[in-house]
């Protein structure tokens, strides 16, 4: 069944640290995103002890497939309807309810110990997430204060050929990882989006375990910002360089390009958290991607429309 949230306001309270129990949650925020919503979620299931659902405004198929996602997998999947309007990302606030309040609802209704955010756009690239899951089990979900990051492979269509968009090829640069939940771990409203409360933690890469699609959606993944409506949003001029400058470059070509990242690696301890995960997510290319080539190719030949 899918639950549906009238109104919310987050407390601390609400993530119920004390009765959570060993394991790991996922929670989904989605918003149009019939594109590759079930395919996001058919590619994760398997790695997490729940994945939890949560839809917003939504004009397009994404209600009908999260309920054909609910009765395939209801030991696994939680669904929620919430109701009140999100403003869009990238603008002021603008009445709407925010993006952080949202965001805190979906981790709120997590039941496990260690969480991760996972959009709709993102499929997993099994081989490296399956030992980044296991890592985290056989830690006993004690992550010991950190935050362990992963990231994705921008991926952009020219013609009928699917490779890398060459200007933006890497996705999260530690906005993405797997944390304990504590009453420390929690969004809150910055500017323009919501920021993660991980001040607390250390931020540790360990791998590229997605092909991001977002540039594969409808609209080339803008239209949920609105900005017709909003001309002054931070994704107005990402629009621009995205509609002007956007090339595909070819995996095996990209993966070639960054192997010199892998000799630059003892450098990281030296560098600011921030800049020393994307340093490492680029080194990881050839540890990661180019080692899972076929698995990519083929996870390629699923999304190609």
């Amino acid at each position: 069944m899918i639950t549906t949230i009238s109104e919310y306001q987050f407390k601390i309270s609400d993530l119920n640290v004390a009765q959570r129990k060993p394991g790991i949650s996922a929670f989904v925020r989605v918003k149009n995103g019939e594109d590759f919503l079930r395919q996001t979620v058919v590619s994760h299931i398997a790695f997490f002890d729940e994945i939890i659902i949560v839809y917003n405004d939504c004009q397009d198929s994404s209600a009908a497939i999260i309920a054909q996602l609910l009765a395939e997998f209801p030991n696994k999947i939680k669904a929620f309807h919430y109701l009140p309007k999100v403003s869009p990302l990238g603008v002021q606030n603008n009445g709407g309810d925010t993006m952080a309040n949202y965001s805190n609802f979906a981790l709120a209704q997590t039941s496990y110990s260690v969480a991760t955010k996972l959009d709709d756009d993102h499929i997993a690239i099994e081989s490296t997430l399956k030992p980044l899951v296991n890592s985290i089990r056989a830690s006993h979900y004690q992550l010991k204060q950190e935050m362990w990051c992963f990231s994705g492979l921008n991926l952009f269509q020219q013609g009928d050929e699917v490779g890398v968009l060459k200007y933006d090829p890497m996705a999260g640069t530690g906005d993405h990882g797997f944390f304990e939940v504590t009453e420390q771990t929690y969004f809150y409203q910055g500017p323009k989006f919501e920021l993660f409360k991980h001040q607390h933690l250390k931020r540790v890469f360990k791998c590229i375990d997605y092909l991001h699609l977002k540039h594969l959606k409808q609209g080339g993944g803008f239209l949920n910002y609105d900005l017709s409506n909003n001309p002054d949003s931070r994704y107005a001029n990402k629009k621009v360089k995205f509609d002007s400058e956007a090339q595909m470059v070819s995996l095996a070509q990209f993966f070639k390009q960054n192997r010199i990242y892998q000799w630059l690696t003892w450098s990281a301890c030296f560098l600011p958290e921030k800049l020393a995960i994307i340093l490492l997510r680029r080194a990881a290319l050839s540890r990661d991607c180019e080692a899972n080539f076929q698995e990519i190719k083929q996870i390629i030949l699923t999304i190609k429309r």
